[in-house]
């Protein structure tokens, strides 16, 4: 499955994206639009989904994508965390310890 995204804001209104509602112009927030290539079941199982749950295809892929960065942030966290050895003590020194213990409870 391949997904491509494009970036499409150059010359895009500098930035500022107008929908036109009726005879109105309505500006809404500084956006830049990407538009995805999909396998047409891909969007159609997307489209469902996010139906089900009764948002549209933009608030469901955009709630998708920060959760997405969540759990990537979360994940580098723990990792950094693993390798953070203050406060702690070698397997080596554990099992000598352990040992030491209870080589001390059974005199």
């Amino acid at each position: 499955m391949e997904v491509i995204a494009r970036s499409f804001y150059k010359g895009y209104n500098n930035g500022k994206h107008s929908q036109s509602r009726g005879n109105k112009m309505v500006e809404s927030a500084n956006r830049t639009r990407y538009f995805l290539d999909l396998e047409p079941s891909l969007r159609n199982r997307m489209k469902a989904y996010a139906a089900l749950q009764g948002k549209s295809m933009r608030e469901w892929l955009t709630e998708a994508i920060i959760s997405k960065m969540e759990d990537e942030i979360d994940v580098a966290e723990g990792l950094n965390a693993l390798t953070d050895t203050e406060g702690t003590q070698s397997l080596e020194s554990y099992l000598e310890t352990r040992k030491a213990v209870n080589s001390g409870n059974r005199s």
